[in-house]
């Protein structure tokens, strides 16, 4: 990614769907670098499992919105646990990709009432990466993109699948995503 730039390493990457829990939405907050240079997601703060129904030790019910509505994918705001997976989480991490990139949220909702804050999350796209930095056009950019897509299932299967992808990225390698067609 170059000197500016930083990627996000995931300790498990796939841990959404391994453990079967899934995240709220993160913030920056839960980043850090780690000892050997390299900023890790330390964890996804509000998580509940998924594919249980029961709410016996659950902290998230299912009716309430919790989390950080910035780094939440919009399926999380229909408030129906049961069709939620990790493609939440490729939502998070894509919008922490372009927070690292654009040094700035995918879509600022800062200062908006709730209910406008949640309308544009689900309706608006983030400005692509190459309109703000002329740096960030091309495959770095199709990545994020990819990421937070609006529609999980454009989105990345995995944080897996996602961390594939940047590696194909650094590693020079053409990666597999291709830009949204526009509409």
């Amino acid at each position: 990614l170059g000197a500016d730039h930083t990627i996000i390493y995931v300790d498990d990457p796939d841990w959404g769907r391994t453990t079967k829990a899934l995240s709220s939405g993160e913030g920056t907050a839960n980043e850090r670098a780690s000892t050997v240079g390299r900023p890790v997601v330390l964890d996804f703060g509000l998580a509940r499992a998924i594919g249980d129904r029961g709410l016996g030790t659950l902290e998230t019910l299912a009716g309430q919105v919790l989390g950080t509505l910035s780094y939440m994918a919009p399926e999380q705001l229909d408030l129906d646990p049961v069709e939620l997976d990790g493609r939440c989480d490729v939502y998070a991490l894509g919008a922490v990709l372009y927070e690292l990139l654009a040094e700035r949220l995918p879509l600022e909702l800062e200062g908006l009432p709730f209910p406008a804050a949640i309308d544009r999350l689900r309706r608006d796209a983030a400005p692509p990466l190459g309109d703000l930095a002329r740096s960030l056009r091309g495959d770095l950019e199709t990545i994020a993109a990819k990421a937070l897509e609006k529609d999980c299932a454009r989105r990345y299967p995995s944080a897996l699948a996602l961390g594939a992808g940047l590696q194909r990225y650094l590693g020079d390698v053409p990666i597999r995503a291709r830009p949204a067609r526009a509409a």
